[in-house]
């Protein structure tokens, strides 16, 4: 199995979530991981590098 890198950690306000950067196909994308389902979601996919993930909070 090759090696994984996580760079960039950034916890969601919640606890629920968790976003990383890792190597995916020779560029780096943006990943979600679920905390209680451990569920991995790709959060993008395009030709260039995605690093330091963070979450943008709206509030009234």
């Amino acid at each position: 199995t090759p090696a994984q890198y996580e760079l960039g950690l950034n916890w969601s306000l919640n606890s629920q979530y968790l976003l990383f950067t890792s190597p995916d196909n020779d560029q780096y994308d943006i990943f979600r991981i679920d905390v209680d389902t451990g569920e991995i979601t790709q959060m993008t996919d395009d030709p260039s590098d995605d690093y330091a993930p963070l979450w943008i909070n709206f509030e009234d």
